[in-house]
């Protein structure tokens, strides 16, 4: 794999021994090439790598012949030998290289520093070379065998010493992105108190808090203000929220009644998705759905908040809202999902669950209309899409009417893996009989629709306990994210703390931009960042959210590491971090799921082809875009 790829990974990697002409390429970039080149171009490629390309699969091999345990002394002493005219003849060509550059920047009359750091690198290499090759002279000098294994261990060393280092990390299979994190099981809050303790605590952390003390206040229930109307960071409204409630009519009953009957209920805890993205993917727990039905209320002009504390559900209702014919399971999925919940128990057995949880409360025409009719607005009115009844439906064995007809999979001989095969055979079937996506065939259980045509007023389920009300959901109720990279030669970092519905379908991308505009000017005296030698130059890793920047490391030269580190903040749950290193000059996708992805996303209007841009590389930023889109692409699939 090293010797078929050397040309890339020559270039991605800076070694002390090499110039590296060619920068640095995308890893999504070079994979393409390789699937797209057959052997007679790979043939031709070998015969175009330059001398610090050849000079550096040298080393390599000396390296691994060195540390082979089964090599006798012998052999590794006539490779090395035979080697000495290699290194000779590369030798000639790289300082020719080295020439050239040291003439095109003067000529070009780039800055001092520039033409600083070629000097440096030209230092570097001849004392480097200089020790190779006076050990492979100790090798061919040694008269016994003692001696000749003292001067090949002298040379290993030099050569681990000035290998390049690997940018790869090993994988950890207890560390995969993943993996389920680890909740911290609560009981719910009954005592008003208990919840304007912690409101107390949250105002003189975050300013935001005070505008959740002042919305829980009860001498200001029926006061309206401009909150009760305005977008947040999760009440975004956007053109798809603004285009649904008009479709809708913006009616407050037909409103509720839509997300109640087309919102799939998930058990977790805290705001992660925003309205948008539930509205894409027609999911969501108690807070999101809250969040896509005030945003729908709010672009309807209808004045709308959240509440928030302890109510009391039958047993029976949480169990079909999951689909289980198990108390004790479904209670563990409540507990399992960071919701702060406990059992009511009668007789030995479950009766109940208490558990803190989200409703919502508009402002409409209440009397005479029952919210029938848009306005004129006289009564808060409570209202839940999220608590609603499912219909069991009998499981289906999908292998028996879908089967898999391994005879005729064998008779084709084909390269697709059975099991994709199968999904294909799945997915014709799903297109002729289904609507929906391939998920439909599967699910045992749909919501029971509900269409009262009013407002009942009245919630499915006891309230022990309000504990506030808010416009905004508070920072400590939210799914956050943050972004740390760091420089390790110099412990120098830049962080960036997002709240995930913010980043939920948008494209994250870690992309470079010249440090400097003195390391701008000497790219583009090359033509871009792949003709320019890699040592010369220095960047910083740019983070952006589709088109806006929102973090830039320290600068570093080209081809070094940086360290990122992506930390989750989850209500009810322990933080939890994924750290990987950067190797300067590759780019790379950070894709967010909020537990589903939504079809229009895992899309994102590429064509069927996903290839990346054969110009992206001659310039730092150009075809940025589109690259983005297709590794997003490839991660949300």
């Amino acid at each position: 794999m090293f010797r078929r790829h050397s040309r890339t990974i020559a270039a991605v990697v800076l070694c002390f021994f090499t110039w590296t002409s060619g920068g640095v390429f995308s890893v999504a970039h070079a994979a393409q090439d390789a699937i797209k080149k057959g052997k007679a171009k790979e043939q031709q490629q070998n015969k175009a790598e330059g001398a610090e390309e050849r000079f550096s699969r040298l080393t390599e091999e000396l390296t691994v012949l060195l540390a082979d345990p089964n090599a006798n002394v012998e052999s590794k002493k006539r490779r090395l030998i035979s080697g000495k005219g290699e290194i000779d003849a590369l030798d000639v060509d790289i300082r020719k290289q080295f020439a050239e550059t040291e003439q095109r920047l003067k000529d070009a009359k780039l800055p001092a520093e520039i033409l600083a750091r070629h000097t440096i690198m030209v230092k570097h290499y001849e004392v480097n070379l200089a020790e190779l090759k006076g050990n492979v002279e100790r090798v061919e000098k040694s008269s016994d065998k003692k001696e000749v294994e003292e001067a090949l261990q002298k040379m290993r060393q030099h050569l681990d010493k000035v290998k390049a280092h690997t940018k790869s990390n090993s994988l950890n299979p207890k560390r995969l992105p993943h993996r389920q994190l680890k909740v911290q099981k609560r009981e719910p809050r009954i005592e008003r108190k208990e919840f304007q303790k912690d409101l107390k605590k949250a105002a003189h952390a975050d300013l935001n808090g005070r505008r959740v003390l002042v919305a829980s206040t009860d001498s200001l229930a029926g006061l309206l203000t401009s909150d009760d109307l305005a977008e947040t960071a999760e009440v975004q409204l956007t053109p798809e929220i603004k285009a649904k409630a008009q479709e809708l009519g913006n009616n407050p009953v037909k409103i509720y009644e839509w997300v109640r009957n087309n919102f799939e209920y998930e058990s977790y805890y805290g705001s992660l998705k925003g309205a948008q993205q539930a509205l894409l993917e027609r999911s969501g727990n108690d807070f999101d759905q809250a969040t896509v039905l005030i945003a729908l209320l709010r672009s309807a002009s209808i004045p709308a908040r959240y509440v928030y504390g302890t109510i009391e559900v039958p047993i029976e209702t949480v169990m079909t809202l999951f689909g289980v014919k198990d108390a004790n399971t479904a209670a563990n999925i409540v507990a399992s999902g960071g919701i702060p919940a406990k059992a009511a128990m009668s007789g030995g057995r479950i009766k109940s669950i208490l558990m803190e949880h989200v409703w919502v409360e508009a402002y409409v025409s209440m009397y005479p209309s029952f919210g029938a009719k848009n306005g004129p607005a006289n009564a808060w009115t409570a209202i839940d899409p999220s608590m609603k009844e499912y219909n069991s439906y009998t499981s289906t064995d999908i292998s028996k009417i879908v089967p898999f007809d391994e005879s005729g999979y064998l008779r084709t001989q084909s390269k697709i893996p059975p099991s994709l095969s199968y999904l294909f055979a799945l997915e014709g079937y799903r297109s002729a009989n289904y609507q929906g996506g391939i998920q439909d065939m599967l699910y045992l259980k749909g919501i029971k629709e509900k269409q009262f045509g009013i407002l009942l007023g009245s919630l499915p389920y006891k309230v022990v306990t309000v504990g506030s009300k808010f416009t905004s959901i508070d920072p400590a109720y939210r799914h956050s994210l943050s972004i740390v990279i760091r420089d390790p030669a110099t412990d120098e970092f830049t962080s960036v703390s997002k709240d995930v519905c913010q980043l939920t379908g948008k494209k994250i991308t870690v992309s470079y931009v010249p440090a400097t505009d003195q390391d701008g000017a000497v790219m583009a005296n090359y033509g871009g960042i792949l003709k320019t030698p890699g040592y010369l130059v220095k960047i910083k890793a740019r983070v952006k959210v589709d088109d806006s920047v929102i973090l830039e490391s320290p600068p570093v030269q080209m081809g070094d590491s940086l360290r990122l580190s992506v930390g989750f903040t989850t209500p009810g749950s322990f933080p939890d971090s994924i750290e990987s290193e950067l190797a300067l000059g590759i780019y790379h996708n950070i894709a967010l799921s909020a537990l589903n992805v939504a079809s229009p996303q895992a899309v994102g209007g590429l064509d069927s082809s996903n290839k990346l841009p054969g110009t992206f590389y001659d310039s730092i930023n150009q075809g940025e875009d589109e690259v983005g889109k297709v590794l997003q692409n490839i991660a949300l699939q």
